[in-house]
Order: C-alpha cells, then structure tokens, then sequence
C-alpha cells in the first residue's frame, strides 16, 4: 500500500498528530533503558494481583478478553470515558513502545487524546494464547488520521496482558515495530529510517 501525505505538514506537526501517542515518545530525557526498567518493575508489582493459570479456566480467560477487546475494537472519546475505569486497573500500567503510562486516569487522558486527533482508531484481536498469569494478545491496528495521510496507517503487533481479579488490566505491554509499522510512514522521519536501514 502507498500512504499519501497532505501537503504542508512538517515532521515536528506530524509527530504531533496523535496528541502525545507519539510526540515526546517516552517524554523527555526517558532513555530505551528506562522504559525496559518500567516494564520489569510492573512485571514484578503485578505478581502478587495477577491472576494465575488463566490457561487453565478458559470461561475466565474468554471473559476477560472480551472486555479487553471490546475496549480497543473501536476507540473514541467517548468510549474511552466509558470504558477505561472497568478495562484498566486503577494502578494499571501501560507500555506501547512510545510512552509509558501509569494508572487507570492517566491511562484515559492518554486514548481520550489519541482519539480526539483522529478519525478512527480500531484494533483487531486475531489471536491470544495464555500462560500462567501472562495472556499475549496478536492484533491488526488500523489508524485514520487524514491530517497525517490520505490512507489509514496499518500496523500488526503483540500485546501482553495481565489481569487483576476483576479482569482489569494490570500490565499492557505492547510489542511492535513502531519504527516500520508507524514512523517509517511519515514525512521526514520515515525517508530518515529507510535511509539507516539500508545502510544496515
């Protein structure tokens, strides 16, 4: 698929598109070493609240993904205001690759931005497979922001879930090339990667 861009916009404007989804990433002065630090530390506080061998009580396991999937099929700004609280614990922390959030409120702000800068944001849960306290999640992302481009931006990716005893999400750590499936497609930054990729 070729993406088209509208004229004008700037890498800087552009990066801002999803209202923080992207611009600032992690925020400022967060290195890739504090961010795998985040996720170990989650990792190990949301042992004692996960829910264990979900692998073993598929009707629990099938529950759980429902909320989950029907929270990320189609993300508004209303939805968002509507779901969050009952999707993601009040501690729950986030992970996608581009920040790192914690808390359910946070957590909210964050897809009640990302909505209001675009025109549809849909994930697709194609598969999961749980083990012990940790449900990994294969999913279809497909983004509409025709401020940014003439054509939805598609991305493939992996979740990790873990869930408290009311199915809510302590940990959502998302694996997935944000590098080739997002950045590469946008103006400036996207010539930029191609460009170090073919060096490599």
């Amino acid at each position: 698929m070729q993406i088209r861009y509208r004229k004008g916009w700037l890498a800087a404007g552009t990066l801002a598109v999803l209202g923080g989804a992207v611009s600032g990433c992690a925020g400022p002065g967060v290195s890739s070493a504090e961010l795998i630090a985040s996720y170990e530390q989650a990792l190990i506080a949301s042992e004692a609240q996960a829910v264990d061998n979900l692998d073993q009580d598929p009707e629990r396991l099938a529950a759980f993904m429902a909320r989950a999937e029907t929270y990320f099929r189609d993300i508004t700004q209303e939805s968002v205001r509507a779901l969050t609280r009952d999707t993601y614990a009040p501690d729950g922390y986030l992970n996608d690759t581009l920040k790192v959030i914690n808390g359910a409120e946070a957590i909210e702000a964050y897809f009640y931005a990302t909505a209001g800068n675009t025109d549809a944001v849909r994930v697709e849960f194609l598969s999961h497979a749980a083990t012990g306290m940790d449900v990994y999640v294969r999913w279809r992302m497909t983004i509409e922001a025709p401020r940014l481009a003439d054509d939805p931006l598609v991305s493939y990716g992996v979740s990790q879930f873990r869930f408290d005893e009311q199915g809510r999400l302590l940990i959502h750590k998302d694996f997935w090339d944000s590098g080739g499936n997002f950045f590469e497609h946008l103006p400036f930054v996207g010539r930029a990667i191609r460009s170090i990729r073919g060096r490599l």
